[in-house]
């Protein structure tokens, strides 16, 4: 509709065009309808929106890259029931990643906070267990009898308090 039009023909135009596009009603209560149908679009396309975060957050999981999925799915909470499992499964992973690099305190700090998630129970147990093999290999002798000494029925643990001993 061009600018330098009265202002009343310049209504009637934009009035033909909205009309021309579906916006044109006989009652007010086909307003509402239209209202209502647009709002209904604009849901489903919130919908679609989560769900395409959602299965983004699994392809990361995929990849194995759990800390950008654990965000993902954190923002995503309430979503579906399964993102508080997802989560968790992210956490776990991390702290097998942390496990494996050696570093025991963050490794069992995560699986502290899993609790009853798998057999993350164990795997604190293993964690302390890895950590008083790493320091006796380090020659700290006591700090690994000290953790051994809690977990004295874990795998080894006797036998490698025995062996700090001796060694110490």
């Amino acid at each position: 509709v061009p600018d330098g039009l009265p202002p009343l023909l310049k209504a009637y135009r934009m009035q033909d065009k909205a009309r021309g596009v579906g916006f044109d009603w006989e009652k007010k209560e086909d307003v509402w309808d239209k209202v209502k149908e647009e709002l209904g679009e604009y849901q489903d396309s919130q919908d679609k929106i989560l769900e395409c975060k959602y299965q983004n957050a699994l392809l990361l999981i995929d990849a194995k890259d759990y800390s950008a999925a654990k965000s993902a799915l954190e923002e995503l909470k309430g979503y579906n029931s399964d993102i508080e499992t997802k989560i968790q499964l992210c956490d776990y992973s991390i702290a097998k990643n942390y496990l494996e690099k050696g570093k025991y305190d963050k490794a069992q700090e995560l699986f502290t906070e899993l609790k009853d998630y798998g057999d993350s129970a164990d795997m604190v147990k293993e964690c302390s267990y890895r950590n008083a093999l790493s320091l006796i290999e380090g020659k700290k002798y006591e700090e690994a009898i000290e953790i051994l000494s809690k977990i004295k029925k874990y795998s080894d643990s006797s036998e490698k308090i025995n062996e700090a001993k001796y060694l110490y």
